[in-house]
């Protein structure tokens, strides 16, 4: 469907040749959207195909806004994907919507003019001149920075090469020129449409590198504040060498309890789970960096390992340390120290914590704890 839509809106759009017969020339005065859906067995997509679409950038327009955070922009053709389950408006505030954009190129016959610099004093000379070719390139890469959400930018131009760059592994995002000769029925789209079909593979594979890169900007950014956490951590992991994870991926542990027991925990900074009784708490008690120990009133403590090792220890220990509940044969006991992080209010936590005891959760990501009932769904660890 896309490509038809490309095919439509070339031949309508495309008036033929510039005088001279090397560049490309545009029916002015023309500006159109074309809607379409597309499906296959792992997702339902929502395509809309703008020519001459304006992204705009207007004072105090902050994210998650649409459109452009600098200047305005005026790309010639925009495609813009996003799930059928959303609205384009909800799928930019989601980040779920994928923008790409296509300039047709005038001056560039030849891919070498676009991308390759033989000579860096030609070049100034030939931009102060007016007829800077590179530039081209250099606007792609300003429509996929400056355009919110968008993961692509292409050049349509009058060659006989194209060139795709990858910025990962994916074809998204990525940077580009297609070579299309506007002359007689277009040739050459047939290399947009299978770039077209591929992007649609990428856009509905739930796993890809681009998904999780949308799906993690989202998490990230929702939240204005996230910022103001400050807190030094290690730059590096000594197990793998590489570099150390954000301290909002550390787990929290989430443990309901009485008053007190609360106070107890918080006299002796302590926190116990019995082995007997519940294995998988206890696996995920010995993974968390963090315990968030609370009652059904609210009260709470929200506490951070030390470095000192987890223990077992028997119930007649517990008694003798003066847990007040009834403890298991054998228990983990860790010690702790009251966090000095900013909590959310009772309020706010506690959508984290009916979520996560509706779906019988443990455990979730810092982030996630902080996001209350604002942010995504808690993930099962």
């Amino acid at each position: 469907f896309m490509s038809h839509i490309l095919t439509l809106g070339l031949g309508t759009i495309l008036g033929g040749r510039s005088l001279n017969g090397f560049g490309l020339r545009l029916r002015a005065g023309r500006q159109f959207v074309v809607y379409g859906r597309v499906s296959d067995a792992r997702r339902r997509l929502r395509l809309r195909f703008s020519y001459n679409r304006t992204f705009g950038s207007e004072s105090g327009q902050a994210y998650p806004s649409t459109g452009s955070w600098s200047s305005r922009m005026r790309p010639d053709y925009t495609i813009s994907i996003w799930p059928e389950e959303f609205s384009e408006s909800q799928a930019e505030r989601l980040e779920s919507v994928s923008h790409l954009h296509f300039d047709a190129k005038y001056k560039a016959d030849r891919l070498d003019d676009l991308y390759e610099v033989q000579d860096i004093d030609a070049e100034k000379r030939e931009h102060r001149e007016g007829v800077y070719k590179r530039a081209d390139l250099l606007k792609m890469h300003t429509y996929k920075d400056a355009i919110r959400r968008s993961v692509g930018a292409y050049l349509i131009y009058p060659g006989d090469r194209n060139r795709i760059w990858k910025g990962f592994h994916e074809i998204l995002p990525g940077v580009g020129a297609f070579a299309v000769s506007p002359s007689g029925p277009a040739s050459g789209l047939e290399s947009i449409r299978t770039f077209l079909s591929d992007v649609v593979d990428n856009l509905a594979n739930r796993v890809s590198h681009q998904e999780q890169l949308s799906f993690e900007l989202f998490r990230i950014h929702h939240r204005p504040d996230a910022g103001s956490l400050s807190y030094r951590s290690l730059e590096q992991d000594s197990a793998t060498g590489w570099r150390s994870a954000s301290i909002l991926n550390d787990l929290v542990l989430l443990k309901p309890c009485t008053s007190a027991y609360l106070g107890w925990a918080r006299s002796g900074l302590v926190c116990e789970v019995g082995l007997n009784e519940s294995a998988e708490v206890a696996t995920e008690l010995l993974e968390a960096r963090y315990v968030f120990v609370y009652t059904d009133s609210g009260d709470h403590v929200f506490f951070r390992r030390t470095l000192t090792p987890a223990k077992v220890v028997p119930k007649q220990a517990m008694r003798e340390l003066g847990c007040p509940t009834k403890c298991s044969d054998q228990n983990i006991l860790l010690p702790l120290e009251e966090a000095s992080i900013e909590l959310p209010s009772w309020d706010a936590l506690q959508g984290a914590v009916l979520r996560c005891e509706q779906e019988g959760i443990h455990t979730l990501s810092l982030m996630s704890f902080l996001d209350g009932p604002s942010g995504p769904p808690p993930r099962k660890v």
